[in-house]
């Protein structure tokens, strides 16, 4: 018998296959199936399975009868559908556990479509970020992404000998970060260009190697995630990503954006990241760390990655998941 089975067809930021060991770092007999590798080439990535490959819109797909993966799924407590994907799995899954997972674009552009669809059979919904909270998904679980610590090691000795700061930001997408205005505020701070260092993108040349990411930001004392506020479906968007999260497992200070930093608190309680929603907070936030001596600046560092273990980790979220999986259990007990 198979405790969860996790289906997608895209695996984005290779967040399905954190959650996968989480459930299995929990005990459970997890498997978990997609349709397309990441080109990002993680390390690790969830099994490709050929009843799902070759879908193109990435939502919405059809199991062939009688194929493989038709008989995981009737072998399955608990059906697991992530990155706001569902697959009609030619089963009534209103007679089995099932939890939807959104963290992205495609639930924060589509949600009341989707939701029309997901809720007519969704025991629980794993909402992945604070600003796709409220928008009528069926119980909805507020679960932040994971972060592997166990793989990814921190470094808190300052990178470069000197006194000088190393500050990163690297955008996979440079204007939808904000790239503009974070080169503002950082020319803003010509008067002490003798105390940092300041490495960005020279040119967006496509897509990065995760391990090669990782090791980018392993050279930096600190890493901008996001500053770029926009608009999506009427109401504010700006948070963080993985990269805090990741940045935050090196032993990094992060300093990012959050529109929805309440509903963290509410539910996480105490962050390490920075807020910084505005260019003047972004500004203060840089000469507070540029002019911080070195003892402060590691206290920092260590605090981050402490923090992050705490309350990301795969271990940390494994609790809260399994927490989900034993309430919708008893639906069907």
């Amino acid at each position: 018998m198979i405790d969860v089975l996790f289906l997608s067809f895209n695996d984005w930021a290779n967040t399905g296959w954190r959650f996968l060991k989480c459930a299995q770092m929990a005990g459970l007999n997890a498997m978990g199936f997609k349709a397309n590798m990441h080109p990002f080439h993680y390390p690790e990535q969830l099994s490709l399975h050929p009843d799902i490959m070759g879908f193109n819109n990435g939502v919405m797909g059809q199991l062939p009868e009688g194929g493989e993966l038709s008989k995981f799924v009737e072998k399955s407590k608990i059906i697991h559908f992530f990155a706001s994907s569902f697959i009609d799995t030619g089963i009534n899954l209103n007679e089995k556990p099932v939890v939807m997972q959104h963290g992205g674009r495609t639930y924060r552009e589509g949600h009341e479509q989707l939701n029309s669809v997901y809720n007519k059979f969704c025991d629980a919904t794993i909402i992945q970020m604070p600003d796709l909270l409220g928008h009528g998904a069926n119980n909805e679980q507020f679960i932040y992404f994971p972060v592997d610590t166990d793989f990814i090691k921190p470094n808190f000795e300052k990178v470069m000998p000197e006194d000088k700061l190393v500050i990163g930001f690297f955008p996979s997408q440079p204007k939808d970060k904000g790239i503009d205005q974070v080169k503002s505020v950082i020319n803003s701070l010509g008067h002490l260009r003798h105390k940092f260092e300041f490495v960005t993108l020279r040119e967006h040349n496509g897509i990065v190697i995760w391990l090669d990411s990782l090791d980018r930001m392993r050279k930096c004392d600190l890493i901008i995630d996001v500053f770029s506020e926009k608009t999506v479906n009427g109401y504010e968007y700006g948070e963080w990503g993985n990269t805090s999260f990741e940045a935050a497992a090196l032993g990094k200070v992060v300093l990012t954006m959050s529109m929805n930093f309440k509903k963290y608190k509410d539910e996480f309680g105490s962050c390490e990241l920075n807020i910084t929603n505005t260019g003047d907070q972004l500004r203060d936030t840089l000469i507070r760390y540029i002019e911080m001596s070195k003892k402060e600046l590691r206290e920092k560092k260590v605090n981050t990655c402490k923090w992050v273990t705490d309350k990301h980790s795969i271990r940390a979220t494994a609790k809260r998941l399994v927490t989900v999986y034993k309430d919708i259990l008893k639906k069907y007990s």
